[in-house]
């Protein structure tokens, strides 16, 4: 008897722990558009970047086989290129991939972790 509730006392902790692991993956998958977007906003702030120098914000939820995120689009003016590259240098401690690209004549960044892109950030000149 004392075998039988040890087993299953064991296959019911293996099931808990497997249950855990699956759902711990899941949300940590999600939780990368929800730090660059922290870690975008305390960035914003330390640099100076009131809310009357962002000209527009929009979300877009995005889906693939492996799930859905948040892409955050976002248009900054009045930041100069010293300020720029502090707020970069935060994104990619972050562990974001920051890559400059040039738009209708407009410095934008792309900011991504693997193939998902989380923010499209454009600055207008200063």
């Amino acid at each position: 008897m004392k075998k039988l509730v040890f087993s299953v006392a064991l296959v019911a902790l293996g099931a808990g722990c497997w249950w855990l692991t699956a759902r711990t993956a899941r949300f940590s998958i999600k939780k990368w558009d929800a730090k660059f977007g922290s870690v975008l906003r305390a960035g914003l702030s330390q640099i100076g970047v009131s809310d009357g120098d962002l000209l527009s914000s929009i979300h877009e939820i995005r889906k693939d086989p492996k799930g859905e995120w948040v892409v955050h689009r976002l248009s900054v003016a009045r930041v100069s290129p010293d300020k720029q590259k502090i707020l970069m240098k935060e994104l990619e401690e972050s562990g974001a991939e920051v890559k400059e690209e040039m738009r209708e004549s407009v410095p934008t960044w792309v900011v991504k972790r693997g193939s998902r892109v989380y923010q499209e950030i454009q600055f207008a000149q200063p």
